[in-house]
Parts: structure tokens; C-alpha cells; sequence
């Protein structure tokens, strides 16, 4: 702001920043306040001593004005420096976020491929899983079928139905005899098998199986028969 002044009749109405206002009142001593036009007011007999205090106080005037006007843009700036490091920081934020989610893409993209992987390898190994099942169950079936030819199979089966009957009745003479007779039956139809290079688990458990332990060996009349290859030690 620089002085201004203006000439209404006898009164003279002056502006000025604010930094001056202690020269002036010394200066104008009889000066008064217009709270209406926010001015001070002087009379025009001063008019003379006002030129030459105006003519005086422009340089530090404009000086006041410079000041001020510095001021506001310095608190502009600051307010601009301040907007600017909060985009920036937005920004920062931002490319942090950006990086963290191409991070998570790509993992996700891995395990997906991870993913496909592992469920074609489980695919395959079931299918070799099922074949190999068919092939086991086959290859049984053979055993059982090539069993068969060579012992009493039919037989092997009513005399573990006996034995299993045999253990778990009332221990006396006459069924521990018994249990005998089926047991070297049993032994005599493994041998037939071990001669032709096949042996049963369950026939070397029962002809294995101790009649007075049932509570051990009863375990062994509990499944089907199954057949395997037969090398002798």
C-alpha cells in the first residue's frame, strides 16, 4: 500500500499502512480517525506539511508496502511448499503402494502358476495311482486264479473259518486237536504254493497263529486271502 489522500472540502482524508501511523500521529498531532472510511483526516490548512511528510514517508511507505506485500507471498509459498510436499508425499505413498501390489501380483501370478503345476503333477500321479491299482487288482486276480490251480483254495478258506471258530470257543482237548488238524492242513496247501513260487501272508499267519493266543493271533483270520510272488530263503 502506498499513501493516498483525498480532498473533501476542508478535509483532507490520508491512507497509509499501518507501520506509519505513530509518525504520522506525531507529526499530526490534532489528526482524527474515520472509522466509517477507516481513514485519517486532517484539515486543509495543513495541506503543505502533509506534501512534505508524504514526500518523505513514500520511500518508507512503499518500503511498508514492499514488506507486506513479501510477507503475503512469502505465506503464500510456505503455503505452496506445503501442498507441494503433500503431493509429493501423496505420490510417495503412492509408487509404495504400486510397488507393493505388482509385488503381490506377481506372487499370485507364481502361485498360480505353482498352482497349475502341482494340480496337472496330482492329475498324473492319480492316473498312474489308478493304474496302478488295476495293474495290483489284476495282477491278484492272476495270483488267486494261479493259486487256485495249485492248492485247495475253497479249502483254505473253510478251514480258516474253522480256526477262527476254534479260537475263540472253550479251550478244551478236542479243539485244540482240532485246531491242529486244520492247521497242518493249512501248512500242507502253503507248501503246494511256496513249490510253485507263490506264498499268502494270512496262510503263514494262521499256520503261525498259537492256539492258546487268540488274543495275539486271531488277527490273522480277519482277512481275505491275497497272493504274492515266493522266493525261498
Amino acid at each position: 500500500m502506498t499513501i493516498e489522500t483525498k480532498e473533501v472540502g476542508e478535509t483532507i482524508y490520508v491512507e497509509f499502512p499501518f507501520s506509519l501511523k505513530d509518525a504520522f500521529k506525531e507529526c499530526f498531532p490534532s489528526a482524527k480517525w474515520d472509522s466509517g472510511r477507516k481513514k485519517w483526516t486532517v484539515t486543509t490548512r495543513v495541506r503543505k506539511r502533509l506534501e512534505s511528510w508524504i514526500e518523505a514517508a513514500r520511500e518508507t511507505a512503499q518500503a511498508a508496502a514492499d514488506a507486506e506485500e513479501l510477507a503475503l507471498n512469502s505465506e503464500e509459498i510456505e503455503k505452496l511448499n506445503a501442498r507441494l510436499n503433500a503431493i509429493k508425499s501423496d505420490i510417495e505413498k503412492s509408487k509404495t503402494e504400486i510397488v507393493s501390489l505388482e509385488e503381490k501380483k506377481a506372487r499370485i501370478i507364481e502361485m498360480k502358476v505353482l498352482i497349475e503345476s502341482v494340480t496337472k503333477e496330482k492329475a498324473e500321479i492319480i492316473t498312474q495311482l489308478n493304474e496302478a491299482k488295476k495293474d495290483a487288482e489284476q495282477a491278484q486276480t492272476d495270483m488267486y486264479e494261479a493259486a487256485s490251480e495249485i492248492a485247495d483254495i475253497d479249502l483254505c478258506e473253510r478251514l480258516a473259518s474253522s480256526m477262527r471258530r476254534l479260537m475263540k470257543a472253550s479251550k478244551t482237548s478236542a479243539n485244540r486237536s482240532e485246531f491242529d488238524s486244520d492247521q497242518s492242513a493249512m501248512r500242507a496247501e502253503l507248501k503246494k504254493l511256496h513249490a510253485a513260487g507263490i506264498t499268502s501272508a494270512e496262510m503263514s499267519g494262521m499256520i503261525s497263529a498259537n492256539y492258546n493266543r487268540s488274543d495275539r493271533d486271531a488277527k490273522y483270520f480277519s482277512y481275505d486271502f491275497t497272493f504274492e510272488a515266493y522266493e525261498e530263503a
